[in-house]
């Protein structure tokens, strides 16, 4: 939150302002707009830890990496189990030229059986794999439990009335990601799809009480929901950081 409220102020705008209609000022070379936080930055927090035990084991343990704490990672036959499905001989949907009819038919049918049952590990393991095109909608929702409602299009017509009414600081920094993410192939042509997404979840509320992990927003208690809201910025409770858009690209499919 201090690192947005320090863009604000260089910037010389508001976190929050009524949306004009007159074009964005242009923003000096030497204000650019930049990420808060990015990949580089988690590596030099990551190279930065200590580890208590590590002076009791360095002769014993090279020193290879950046690094220093040591993680139990998996040997090779360990590897060779958890990413079986990735051998040569096992068929994917949607990876070079082995997505035949008689393939999409028997994935198509697995699929169907399991959406009857309605067992969300099956479903998650069947994905593994890739899911028919025609019936993503069905699978991802199933598997994240989501449910369309009457409720639930008015909440989002909330948010979209919001982004119409307000601009938030951290706007261009979803734009920036998006548009960074659109210089690839594969993304390109979703580009607006992206940025319309990750607009309306910049500014759910939802999210800053909903999540698991500790955050701006939720790292102490407050006793209203208007005085939640008056201390988390974005409204979702996330600073945009480098690589977030990814997270919606999945929907572009």
């Amino acid at each position: 939150r201090q690192e947005l409220d320090a863009m604000a102020a260089e910037l010389g705008v508001p976190l929050q302002r009524v949306r004009k209609e007159e074009p964005p000022k242009h923003v000096p070379e030497d204000h650019a707009i930049r990420f808060v936080y990015d990949d580089n930055d988690l590596l030099d927090v990551l190279c930065n830890i200590s580890n208590p035990n590590h002076a009791a084991t360095a002769a014993k343990t090279p020193q290879w990496g950046l690094i220093k704490v040591e993680l139990q990672t998996l040997d090779l036959e360990q590897l060779r189990e958890e990413l079986r499905e990735m051998e040569p001989g096992v068929l994917h949907l949607g990876v070079g030229d082995d997505s035949s009819q008689q393939l999409v038919e028997e994935r198509s049918k697995a699929f169907k059986s399991a959406l009857e049952v309605g067992y969300i590990p099956l479903l998650r393991q069947l994905t593994r794999r890739g899911v028919p095109q025609a019936m993503r909608p069905q699978v991802y929702m199933k598997i994240m439990g989501v449910e369309v409602t009457d409720a639930s299009v008015a909440y989002l017509e909330q948010l979209n009335a919001s982004l119409k009414e307000y601009e938030l600081v951290t706007d261009e920094l979803f734009r920036l990601d998006v548009t960074i993410t659109g210089n690839d192939d594969d993304y390109f042509v979703f580009e607006e799809m992206l940025s319309d997404t990750m607009s309306t979840l910049s500014r759910d509320p939802w999210l800053s009480h909903s999540c698991a992990v500790l955050s701006q927003a939720n790292d102490k208690p407050y006793p209203d929901a208007y005085s939640r809201q008056a201390v988390v910025f974005p409204p979702c409770g996330i600073v945009p950081f480098r690589g977030i858009v990814m997270y919606a690209t999945p929907f572009c499919y």
